[in-house]
């Protein structure tokens, strides 16, 4: 029963990191979203260890929205 409530917002969570990682990824749009931001490769790798943090909070943000 549990499951079935929260089965929706996991994937929602799981969503928004795949979305995300697919989104910045350099064969998508990552070369242009770091040509016209002006950020460099090297700060684009920086960034990626903040991923765990930002899926992390996709995923309380489903189950918030899911228990309104």
């Amino acid at each position: 029963m549990i499951f079935t409530e929260l089965a929706p917002a996991i994937a929602a969570g799981l969503a928004i990191f795949i979305l995300g990682h697919l989104w910045y990824h350099a064969r998508l749009f990552g070369r242009a979203w770091m040509r016209l931001t002006n950020i460099s490769p090297e700060a684009a790798e920086k960034g990626k260890s903040r991923s765990l943090f930002f899926s992390i909070a996709g995923l309380i943000a489903a189950l918030a929205a899911r228990a309104a």
